[in-house]
């Protein structure tokens, strides 16, 4: 019994280990690993349903390690869905050929005549890449039309797809305003219009309202980080307000006592309004 209880431990301690070895992948993750995403993704899968396995197995044979096993199960629980969700986010796409190459294959079953042999003509497709986006006004056109012809406007694939296809293509400056994006459904409507929305502000700008604009977009990305990290940034109007009147030049800074003259205090998110207006128009 004693001999069981331990080798269950062993296995229990080993699925533990090698999902926070694909954990550390995540913290040391730079984009020429991406394509070890799909085998991390397998590999967590799998050392987690050890892991659950080897748990339950433990309880079983242990009743007095039930509270210890809990807590364990809760902890790995918590770095499962971190790792998981961090490694959905950077999954690369399936190329446009990939998604064909799957729709010829269906085709080609559903053509098969009761001989067994098949109608379908097979073809070699070129391999289509999705387009990306770096920030750079003079591709901006280019990404969107491409982009709206393979995936904004393809009514099957569910918008949460989108919305992923859509965060792996921003690279660059771009990539990095809208890395704290949540991948939910409804998140794909709001950042491809503040995607397409963007562009059009910053070739009108003047350089130090450039400026302005990279400044704000920067300062909000921090602060949306620290939203992940579930710090109350909610009631932190005060010094986050502070932090940004310091870095902002002294005509925004005028401009802004002139529009809150009224205010009891700066409150952060007014400040930020206030800027975006500012630059846009």
């Amino acid at each position: 019994m004693e001999k069981k209880l331990k080798s269950v431990q062993l296995k229990r301690h080993q699925a533990v280990e090698l999902v926070k070895s694909i954990e550390q992948f995540t913290i040391g993750y730079v984009e020429e690993n991406a394509s070890e995403i799909p085998v991390c993704l397998e590999q967590l899968e799998r050392y987690y349903e050890d892991f659950l396995h080897a748990n339950a197995k433990v309880m079983e044979l242990d009743e007095e390690a039930t509270d210890a096993s809990v807590t364990e199960r809760c902890d790995l629980d918590t770095r499962y869905r971190r790792v998981k969700g961090f490694l959905l986010r950077k999954q690369p796409p399936p190329t446009v050929a990939q998604n064909m190459s799957n729709e010829s294959m269906l085709l080609a079953s559903s053509t098969l005549n009761s001989s067994g042999r098949s109608g379908a003509v097979n073809l070699r497709l070129p391999k289509i890449e999705l387009p990306t986006f770096d920030g750079n006004s003079t591709k901006w056109l280019t990404f969107r039309d491409r982009f709206v012809a393979m995936i904004d406007s393809a009514s099957e694939i569910p918008n949460i797809m989108k919305l992923q296809y859509l965060l792996s293509s921003l690279k660059g400056e771009v990539g990095l305003l809208f890395e704290h994006t949540t991948l939910t459904a409804d998140n794909y409507e709001v950042t491809w219009a503040a995607l397409l929305k963007r562009p059009r502000k910053v070739r009108k700008l003047q350089p130090l309202l450039v400026d302005l604009a990279l400044l704000v977009d920067e300062f909000t990305r921090h602060v949306n980080g620290l939203k992940k990290l579930d710090e109350p940034v909610d009631t932190w109007d005060t010094p986050l307000a502070n932090l940004l009147l310091m870095k902002l030049d002294s005509s925004t800074i005028l401009a802004w006592e002139n529009h809150s003259a009224q205010h009891k205090k700066d409150k952060y998110k007014e400040l930020v309004d206030f800027c975006k207006i500012v630059y846009e128009y």
